[in-house]
């Protein structure tokens, strides 16, 4: 039987958490996770709003949303991933909710958010219309939305002989058939607006953000890299000594063509935005 999004996705995820949280906190400190913290930005939540994060792991996003509403708002993370909800809950302020929750099927009532976040994790939704359509329903009128996606960046030596290495050592990544339709959806630029004005945002925009990720030396490339869900899923398809040995080598094949580092990777990034038709506001709380 074909491999399921929601069968597969979030448990590669709790399994991964913590290497993934570390991964990701690394960046947003660096300074390298810029199409994030943009997000953020055009969200631009305010002291007493409401805010959901779709998809929301460990809380990248969640945390810094929440820092911006303040203790008089609310946000909410939900995720299917337990282990992802777990580090978050762990990390949370009080006005932090924690749920495990489908964003295709949010179990919230209309109207009752301010904004709505979607960080790297809309791709995952077999069905995006759907998704997209739960985000505008719990949005009050006037409310903004906004998601980041991953997109290829520019050519990288160091990426490529990556890739190499792992190609000839592991099995492909999964590409689960019941989202293939959404990953070829999000990649192309025109399609994915087209779709956020169907489930009726307006204003829609979409802004490129080019990123770059710095490592200090080959053995930091390769930890950061294989903790990332497409990399540890096939990690966790062979031995414990084949493991090993993958590691070693690409630290060995970086080192040879590229020294003790720093080693810089180029990437980007897309983000989306729109909001919801103006209206009449909820009563308040």
């Amino acid at each position: 039987m074909p491999d399921r999004t929601k069968d597969l996705i979030p448990g590669v995820f709790s399994r991964h958490a913590e290497a993934y949280r570390d991964r990701l906190a690394t960046a947003m400190d660096r300074g390298e996770a810029l199409a994030r913290t943009r997000l953020v930005e055009l969200l631009a939540p305010g002291p007493g709003e409401r805010v959901l994060d779709l998809g929301c792991g460990p809380g990248i996003l969640t945390l810094p949303l929440a820092r911006a509403v303040g203790p008089a708002g609310l946000a909410l993370g939900v995720d299917l991933a337990a282990g992802m909800l777990d580090l978050l809950r762990a990390a949370a302020p009080p006005h932090v909710a924690v749920a495990l929750m489908d964003m295709e099927d949010l179990g919230v009532r209309d109207g009752v958010f301010d904004a709505v976040a979607a960080g790297h994790s809309l791709q995952f939704c077999p069905d995006l219309g759907r998704a997209l359509g739960e985000a505008r329903r719990v949005l009050i009128p006037g409310g903004r939305f906004g998601a980041t996606l991953p997109r290829g960046g520019r050519s990288s030596a160091a990426w490529d002989l990556l890739a190499e290495v792992f190609a000839s050592r592991l099995p492909d990544a999964p590409e689960p058939d019941d989202s293939r339709a959404t990953r070829q959806l999000v990649g192309d630029d025109d399609r994915l607006v087209a779709s956020v004005r169907a489930a009726g945002f307006i204003d829609v925009a979409l802004e490129r953000v080019d990123e770059a990720t710095s490592y200090a030396s080959p053995v930091e490339l390769v930890g950061r890299t294989l903790s990332w869900w497409v990399c540890a899923w096939r990690l966790e398809a062979v031995s414990e000594a084949a493991r090993a040995a993958v590691q070693a080598e690409t630290v060995e094949a970086l080192r040879d063509r590229f020294g003790d580092g720093p080693i810089t990777i180029l990437g980007a990034s897309v983000v989306l935005s729109g909001r919801v038709p103006p209206g009449r506001r909820r009563p308040p709380p």
